[in-house]
């Protein structure tokens, strides 16, 4: 009897600690796949300062046209889409470049590894949330969003 008993305890130990081996790495499988998953960053985030020990943040002349510089923080891209090769990118500049007056362009995420498919960058928030909502007219820019880089 001492001797079932025994068998039991020890079988029950067995199972139990190849359960929690098999929990653990289907756990980290899951992780895996959620790290896998691109998601849009939300277009109101601030972005990080680049160095908080000065006290004044220097402004960036961006040029718009060879005449005119512009004073600005930020440019501001309308993003139409994000690819995870650059034949898909290209293949999505054909297919639509017809449908709208501006130039689209391709740029590499190399944080994220995606082809980014954006319009030229905007000074002002206004004019890229002008364009971004014109855009969303057309069925294969319903997705389009505005990402702000600082320059």
């Amino acid at each position: 009897m001492k001797k079932y008993l025994l068998l039991l305890v020890f079988f029950s130990l067995l199972v139990g600690c190849s359960g929690s081996k098999e929990t653990e790495q289907t756990t980290d499988q899951k992780e895996q796949k959620k790290e896998e998953v691109y998601v849009f960053d939300d277009e109101n985030q601030t972005p990080p300062k680049v160095n908080e020990a000065t006290t004044e943040e220097p402004k960036n002349t961006v040029v718009i046209n060879e005449e005119t510089p512009v004073q600005n923080e930020y440019l501001y891209f309308v993003q139409v889409g994000a690819y995870s090769t650059r034949e898909k990118a290209e293949k999505f500049i054909k297919e639509n470049q017809k449908k709208i007056t501006n130039k689209m362009d391709i740029q590499y995420d190399q944080a994220k590894g995606f082809y980014i498919v954006q319009l030229s960058p905007y000074t002002t928030k206004e004019e890229a949330q002008s364009v971004r909502d014109e855009l969303w007219k057309i069925k294969a820019f319903k997705d389009a969003w505005i990402r702000e880089d600082i320059k």
